[in-house]
């Protein structure tokens, strides 16, 4: 995923959106966490 964002960040981007869609708000906290954990430090 993050090399996905990196590409679009490199294409040019000055925002990139990214919403959960998760079942349920316990899941969308889950997916938030994860992106905070594992993919936006790869991006920085």
């Amino acid at each position: 995923m993050a090399a996905g964002l990196r590409a679009v960040a490199d294409a040019g981007a000055e925002m990139i959106l990214l919403n959960p869609v998760g079942k349920d708000v316990a899941e969308d906290r889950e997916q938030m966490e994860r992106l905070a954990a594992e993919v936006i430090p790869q991006l920085t």
